[in-house]
């Protein structure tokens, strides 16, 4: 894939070649100028397509740069099982600060081959929701982890903790209503699908990066046609309408599921409002991007997850 296109469209996934721990790392970096805007006047149209309407409606949800940061690359499941406080005090040097980094990395390695090798789902979808947030302070510059001590306390302490919370998961959302035999399997077909181009997982095992993966389909299916054919049997731009609203009610009633797939709904929005605003055929910019949903919900499979 062409980095630079990449980065153009949103999506960076070469940002840590630099330190040597990410292969193909990120969807983030571009994001500020993209996120939380209004579409210039006159773009849209006076009386937008019900389609329209349903991935903007999934975007309205995210109307600042910073919320759109969480629900793309940020925390579903943390939130209630911790609130990002810890008595943690780290120095300014870089050296020890580039050592923390290292050892959390590690930690974290370890971890996602003991809850694979477990087969845990929740042990699995925790630390996919910290994927992003780790990979990014890895890749992060001296300069930079000098203002990321907060960060870097904050993931020492739930990844030194790992199993208390896995606990309090359990306790605060019950048991995940699939199970880890669907996930690895879908982490399998990913990786038959995109393996390529997305390069070795962060974490060293595809289960943990499952929710990251399904972003990164969302990407190639809308930019590689050939990818996207195959997956458009049966294909009805209506049937495809209801599928996607269906499952956003749908997952909102499921936190496991919803921390696996929500993110790449919004971004297939993002890169739908990204293309609609800037297009005159604003009739083939919803039937694209319904098709490249209709194409992740048949590699996905989500009725499986929802119980």
């Amino acid at each position: 894939m062409d980095a630079k296109k990449a980065t153009s469209l949103f999506i960076l996934f070469l940002l840590a070649l630099a330190v040597g721990y990410i292969t193909f790392n990120g969807i983030k970096s571009d994001s500020g100028h993209r996120v939380g805007r209004s579409p210039p006047n006159g773009l849209y149209p006076s009386s937008p397509s019900k389609y329209a309407e349903l991935f903007d409606g999934v975007l309205r949800n995210y109307s600042t740069y910073y919320s759109m940061e969480d629900a793309l690359y940020g925390e579903y499941l943390w939130g209630r099982l911790d609130y990002r406080t810890y008595n943690c005090t780290l120095t300014k040097n870089v050296t020890l600060l580039r050592g923390s980094v290292n050892h959390l990395v590690s930690l974290y390695k370890n971890l996602s081959r003991r809850e694979v090798s477990e087969g845990s789902v929740v042990g699995v979808l925790l630390l996919g929701d910290l994927r992003v947030e780790l990979s990014f302070l890895a890749s992060s510059g001296g300069k930079e982890l000098q203002y990321k001590t907060g960060e870097i306390c904050i993931l020492k302490g739930r990844l030194t903790n790992f199993d208390s919370f896995k606990k309090k998961a359990l306790g605060v959302y019950g048991k995940p209503q699939f199970s880890y035999e669907k996930l690895l399997n879908l982490s399998l077909r990913l990786k038959r699908e995109v393996g390529k181009t997305y390069g070795a997982p962060f974490s060293g095992e595809w289960p943990v990066e499952t929710r990251f993966a399904l972003q990164h389909f969302v990407y190639v299916a809308s930019q590689n046609g050939t990818l996207l054919d195959s997956f458009m049997n049966g294909y009805d731009p209506e049937k495809s309408y209801n599928l996607m609203r269906t499952l956003l009610g749908e997952l909102n009633e499921n936190p496991y599921a919803k921390a696996l797939f929500k993110p790449s709904i919004v971004y297939l929005s993002e890169l739908w409002h990204e293309e609609y605003v800037e297009s005159q055929d604003k009739a083939a910019v919803d039937d694209h991007y319904l098709r490249v949903f209709w194409a992740w919900y048949q590699l996905v499979k989500p009725e499986q997850f929802l119980g």
